[in-house]
């Protein structure tokens, strides 16, 4: 096929401010991506869109295996349930208590946007 490009699990992008570290989820745009390495703001780095990423989870909330997975932005937590400021970036992959401080979360691979 003559118009292909390369596979797109992982993408290159620039470091937000602050830069980025490696296991952390970032909003590029509307990519969800998580970065595979830590460099500082402004440094092309390389980020990936699909897998199953083991994420910080928002203290005090359950997830259920296979509900959807929102990112909490100003938190850097998955949380359990749309709201503000949030946005959709997967599947959870098995059930955690509210106790648990993670949560193993598949990214979906699709263009997210704040709700």
């Amino acid at each position: 096929m003559k118009n292909f490009q390369h596979q797109a699990d992982t993408v290159e992008f620039t470091a937000p401010v602050g830069g980025t570290v490696s296991g952390q989820v970032y909003i590029i745009g509307a990519m969800v991506v998580v970065a595979v390495n830590t460099v500082a703001a402004g440094v092309r780095t390389v980020g990936a869109r699909g897998g199953c990423y083991r994420l910080a989870e928002h203290a005090g909330e359950a997830v259920t295996g296979g509900e959807k997975a929102f990112w909490g932005d100003a938190t850097k937590t998955v949380r359990n349930a749309t709201a503000a400021g949030r946005f959709m970036i997967g599947t959870i992959e098995t059930a955690r208590l509210a106790a648990d401080t993670y949560a193993d979360v598949i990214l979906d691979k699709v263009a997210v946007t704040v709700i």
